[in-house]
């Protein structure tokens, strides 16, 4: 995901500039990752706000990439193939997951609950 992230930005960089607009989403995606890359305590979910900006730049190049003859079919198969990727690797990882839930559900079913997981 993040080649195509990376070219996403470069190609929105070059079309606002051909264009002679401002890049927006690209200005405040690297304001906001060098704000967070500051900060000391890092989370995943802190990444949230700037992804529809990334996934705007990203599908404006596939959109530019479409109109290309033979290129459209290509990234075509490569999107279908990265989502069937993303399936497979979410199913791999529940049957792997799952599993360490079970303790807590029977704890949980326990009459009466206890207190807490510790108790």
């Amino acid at each position: 995901m993040l080649p195509f992230l990376a070219a996403g930005a470069v190609f929105h960089l070059h079309k606002s500039v051909l264009d002679r607009t401002m890049p927006h989403s690209l200005i405040f995606s690297a304001f906001y990752l060098l704000i967070i890359s500051s900060v000391q305590h890092k989370e995943a979910r802190f990444i949230l706000p700037i992804i529809p900006y990334l996934l705007l730049m990203v599908g404006q190049l596939a959109s530019a990439l479409m109109r290309i003859k033979y290129l459209g079919k290509l990234v075509a198969l490569v999107v279908i193939a990265h989502s069937l990727y993303e399936c497979a690797f979410h199913v791999a990882s529940s049957e792997v997951t799952l599993p360490l839930y079970q303790p807590i559900d029977y704890i949980m079913t326990k009459d009466p609950e206890p207190h807490s997981i510790f108790a």
